[in-house]
């Protein structure tokens, strides 16, 4: 309570001394959606089409520079024979082909992203072919996990042409297996997709619906759902206008100066995976300090930071991590929209604690970030704001972001699920999504019982790919002591 009376005191002072570059800004704001409809008619006349100028989180993800930057990855690995012109006629048929009224219902697929004047827009592929985004990789097939992941860390080190829309599907046997197994690699930029519409793509266009069981957010099972009034709208608009000042002010002063922060990317990444661990096992230690799966992950990956800054003889006091939060609910379709937002976290890993103390603390700080009003202000702040004013007016703004990482948590499926075509689906991960600002990225993956960490880092960050198998171990190690003294605990309790 303390805490969150000494932000709010801090947030009127910050509204009140940018109380007038407010007022400017609100001008601006208007000014800036007449000159953007201008340029929306002069776009549609060039085009002989109606053009949709690109907003909110899907421009923010198109300001990247670099190519392979937050493009999202989800891996499958099928037991089965690869059957690719079968993978080509599922999405033809439930995904880019579909029409209503003569109109193709996800257009995305068959568009790329261009930039005209500072603003973001979506436009055609001239001559679009299925046979440009699904395809079989030219690799030899690999022996096992340290062979696979090395293809992972290929394919994503890859460019998306220019001429086609951002998204790509590649299949290829394995070898690590005695009866027939293989992969299939689904690639797409963010400003296409997010996690939520990823996971329903993957559903609707491969897997057999029968088989497919995962987990839904509570908000959904809610029978009150509805489009909020519009006095909630304003009401939280005016609380964003209040917050934002000191939210603004608390990026600026919050960047990390460590040796996983700082130096321009090169937007090269090395991709591994962890061991698996059983969910009820999280759950266990989970249950014993009421924190979450996020909470015990999140504090597994502060102890591994901490380990590494260690080693390598760096003095660091803590770390900022940003936390995605999908506002979409089970009762959504997919639609191919980025509806998010996301927490700014503080990561305690310079302070010498026993790992018990740290999951309270990480729990404790996700927590109050989950009560505070930031990820909303900064949802409605980049919805408002972001491609409604020119590239130039806020690009500078994005450096603000100081955090060393990403942490990014999706529950897949919890069953074992199978393709259209009976292949049953033995281990679903997703590859986690990183920019400039953030050189490193964790992903928390949940399917069929079974958690797994994936990590991706630039090699402007770390160097090699041993050193993030060791901050993965690092990872399975602290849990399995957390795991090690909640069973001592509940043992003292009996």
């Amino acid at each position: 309570m303390m805490k969150m009376i000494i932000e709010f005191s801090l947030a009127l002072l910050c509204f009140v001394v940018a109380i007038i570059p407010i007022a400017f800004l609100l001008i601006f704001l208007l000014l800036g959606e007449i000159v953007r409809q201008i340029i929306r008619l002069y776009l549609s006349l060039k085009h002989n089409r109606n053009i949709t100028v690109v907003n909110g989180n899907d421009a923010l993800f198109l300001i990247s520079n670099q190519k392979t930057e937050v493009v999202g990855t989800v891996c499958l690995i099928f037991q089965g024979q690869l059957n690719l012109e079968a993978v080509k006629r599922e999405f033809r048929t439930f995904w880019t082909d579909p029409q209503l009224n003569g109109h193709f219902l996800h257009p995305k697929l068959r568009c790329r992203p261009k930039q005209a004047y500072g603003y973001f827009y979506w436009i055609p592929e001239d001559n679009f072919s299925i046979d440009d985004h699904i395809q079989q990789f030219d690799c030899k097939p690999p022996e096992n996990d340290s062979e696979l992941t090395e293809i992972l860390s290929t394919i994503c080190n890859q460019y998306f042409p220019d001429n086609i829309s951002p998204w790509k599907h590649y299949l290829f046997p394995l070898n690590k297996h005695p009866e027939p197994h293989y992969a299939c690699v689904m690639r797409g930029h963010h400003c296409l997709m997010d996690g939520f519409n990823a996971v329903r793509m993957i559903e609707k266009g491969l897997l057999d619906k029968s088989s497919v069981h995962y987990l839904t957010p509570k908000a959904a099972t809610a029978k009150n759902i509805s489009e909020p009034s519009l006095k909630s709208k304003l009401l939280l608009f005016f609380i964003t206008l209040f917050y934002a000042p000191f939210y603004l002010v608390k990026l600026g002063f919050s960047k990390d100066v460590n040796s996983l922060h700082g130096p321009k990317q090169c937007g090269k990444r090395f991709i591994r995976c962890s061991e698996q661990i059983d969910l009820k096992r999280v759950k266990r230690v989970g249950k014993m300090v009421e924190a979450t799966v996020n909470d015990i992950m999140t504090s597994c990956v502060t102890a591994a930071l901490k380990h590494y800054f260690v080693e390598q003889d760096e003095d660091v006091s803590q770390i900022h991590a940003n936390s995605p939060i999908s506002l979409h609910t089970g009762l959504q379709k997919a639609g191919f929209v980025n509806n998010l937002s996301g927490l700014f976290i503080t990561l305690p890993v310079g302070r010498c604690i026993e790992p018990l103390d740290r999951l309270r603390l990480v729990h404790k700080e996700l927590l109050h970030q989950r009560k505070s009003y930031y990820h909303y202000c900064a949802n409605l702040i980049i919805e408002l704001l972001i491609n409604r004013l020119p590239l130039f007016m806020f690009l500078p703004a994005t450096s603000l972001n100081g955090s060393t990482l990403v942490i990014t948590n999706v529950p897949l499926y919890q069953t074992q699920c199978a393709n259209k075509f009976g292949d049953k689906a033995k281990e679903c991960f997703l590859l986690p999504v990183h920019n400039s600002n953030m050189s490193v990225g964790v992903a928390v993956t949940s399917y069929n019982g079974k958690i797994r960490l994936t990590m991706s880092a630039d090699r402007t960050v770390i160097d090699c790919a041993e050193k993030i198998e060791q901050f993965l171990a690092s990872c399975i190690e602290e849990f399995d002591i957390l795991d090690n003294l909640v069973k001592v605990n509940s043992t003292n309790l009996k």
